[in-house]
This record gives C-alpha cells, structure tokens and sequence, in this order.
C-alpha cells in the first residue's frame, strides 16, 4: 500500500481512455494539464500538439462524462452546454494576447459572457467533420480569433473536445486512443501532479502553444 504524506494532493493515474492525435502527427506533444480536487481522481485530462514548423497548435481534451453529467448546473437539461462552455472559455484562454499587450478593461468579463452565450446556443453552430478512431464523425465548431473548438460525445464513458489555434480542422484529423502516455511525457502509472505537468513542460519551447503577441479583432468585437 502507497504511503500518503498528508501533505500530498496529488492525484490517482488516470483511469479513463485519455485522446490525442494518431501516428501519423508530425512535431511536438506533451501533457497540457488535468483537472481533480485534491487527491482524487481527475475529470479531465489535455494532451498538447504543435506541428513541426511550429506555426500552430492542438489540445486534445478527455473529460469523464460521468464528472459532468453528475455535475450538471439545475435546471438544465442538456449534459453537451457545459462541454461547449469549457471548450469555448478553453477557446478564448488560448487565444489572449501575452499580458503585456494592451487590453480593453473588463475584456475577460466580456470573454466569458460572450462564451456563456455561444455555448448555451451551440446547436447551431457551424458542423465540422474530423475522425475518432479513425471514423468519420460530425460535431458543432465554434471559430473564434484564429481558433476554434469542436467536441463530440461519440466515444462511451468519455466526451472529447478538440481546440485548434492557426491550424486547419479537416476530415483527415484522427483522434485516437493514447495507449502509452510516455510520448506526451506522462507515465501512464503515476499520479499526477503540479510537478507532473511542469516536468512535462521541461522540453523545447514548442512544447506549449503559440504565443499571442496581438489582441485579436473578434475580442473587440465583443464590445460592440
């Protein structure tokens, strides 16, 4: 039996089927983050990729559907509005400009208004068509300043969501079961923890997205 410092908040190995990218990807990967209370299981589990050239980038989200399921807000019926919520706030974290570029005063209560409210109508968002497993499957994609953000609840126990920055989301992209997470940096048998992700981190600089050096044109649009 593992003896636990009461300090510890780390968190169990991952023990749900965690999604990136297929062999066929060429350029970096590495693990993003997690998400967990302290010391319990996590929820969500993001795989980082960044094309050789390294002009671009994809995160790969597993959430465990049955954390948000169980967690869904009163009075609301559809499980798929808090997917499309934290894809879409994941969507506009990732596209922020670096802090020290000039911003407009109250751009992230903006951001997360403007979020809520794609997400709660995101029925009718634009249909993209990428692959899982290697099949060919549909989801609704958000696009917003020179990212976007799909998710499906194609695969059992889990929902995957997908968000690209200054790369094109074509049918030929294949989501697929990680089976050994070592290639992102994470030993599938440990637990995770801060210094998990930041030993992961600890590569080339391409091991993380793209920085922003500009405050993108849709982000002002969001006081108009």
């Amino acid at each position: 039996m593992r003896s636990m410092d009461v300090h510890d908040d780390s968190s169990p190995p991952v023990d749900f089927p965690v999604y990136g990218l297929d062999a066929s990807w060429r350029g970096w990967r590495w693990f993003e983050y997690y998400q967990a209370k302290s010391g319990d299981r996590a929820w969500a589990v993001g795989l980082g990729h960044r094309p050789a050239d390294g002009t671009g980038g994809i995160i790969i989200s597993t959430l465990r559907r049955a954390h948000y399921d169980m967690a869904l807000p009163r009075g609301q019926a559809d499980h798929l509005v808090e997917i499309a919520f934290e894809g879409a706030v994941r969507l506009g974290n990732a596209t922020l400009p670096e802090i020290d570029v000039p911003r407009p005063q109250d751009l992230l209560k903006a951001l997360v208004g403007h979020m809520q409210d794609q997400s709660e109508h995101y029925r009718d968002w634009p249909v993209a068509s990428w692959k899982v497993d290697g099949n060919l499957i549909t989801g609704p994609i958000l696009n917003f300043a020179d990212g976007w953000i799909t998710f499906t609840a194609a695969v059992p126990e889990i929902y995957v969501s997908v968000l690209g920055l200054n790369a094109p989301l074509t049918s030929s992209l294949d989501v697929v079961r990680i089976a050994d997470l070592r290639e992102y940096g994470l030993d599938s048998k440990a637990r995770l923890s801060l210094a998990s992700m930041i030993a992961a981190h600890k590569q080339p600089a391409n091991t993380k997205l793209p920085p922003r050096e500009f405050l993108h044109p849709d982000f002002h649009a969001l006081f108009i």
